[in-house]
């Protein structure tokens, strides 16, 4: 004897059909996102439609996988002649070029974990060569070379780039100290 509970049916269809609007709605969202280049923002919204279904279980999550690929598709193809200027300054050791172009091909595409990689080391290496520089800003003040060291200072906060840091908050004292 089979017996049926047409509530507790109901209610199951109930809940299958409001998750498919749900993930209609957030599948149709990430595809005008990708349809009009946020790229990334598409991204996320394909990610949030399988991460709503992790069975796998509907079309929307297919969707959506296919979805993810095209803009990742896109965001390599839109990102690639910033990559290609990164790693031309990087091999002549131009790093301020490097960062710059880095950091656009990370703003195209937060999927690229060479890229951020790649960033990293660029601002590790404009560190080092700021912490020089920084040093030879305080010889030259030294010898009362205040233009000349103001320069550097300056340049320790261009190759830094974050007013946070320690390195660049120390030049931004002094340049404040030399032009009292």
């Amino acid at each position: 004897i089979v017996m049926y509970d047409a509530a507790g049916l109901r209610r199951s269809a109930g809940r299958q059909a409001a998750q498919t609007r749900d993930l209609d709605a957030k599948l149709t969202t990430a595809q005008a996102d990708l349809d009009r280049g946020a790229l990334a923002k598409a991204a996320r919204g394909f990610e949030a439609v399988m991460a709503a279904d992790p069975s796998r279980s509907t079309p929307q999550y297919y969707q959506a996988e296919e979805g993810i690929r095209g803009a990742r598709d896109r965001m390599k193809a839109d990102s690639k002649a910033s990559w290609s200027e990164a790693n031309s300054a990087m091999k002549v050791g131009d790093w301020l070029t490097a960062r710059k172009r880095l950091d656009d091909v990370v703003k195209i595409n937060p999927y690229d974990d060479a890229a951020s990689a790649k960033l990293a080391e660029a601002r590790k290496h404009l560190k080092e060569d700021a912490s020089e520089i920084y040093k030879e800003a305080r010889v030259l003040e030294d010898m009362g070379q205040t233009e000349k060291a103001l320069a550097l200072y300056h340049k320790v906060q261009l190759y830094v780039a974050d007013d946070s840091d320690s390195l660049s908050q120390r030049a931004q004292t002094r340049m404040d100290g030399l032009l009292r």
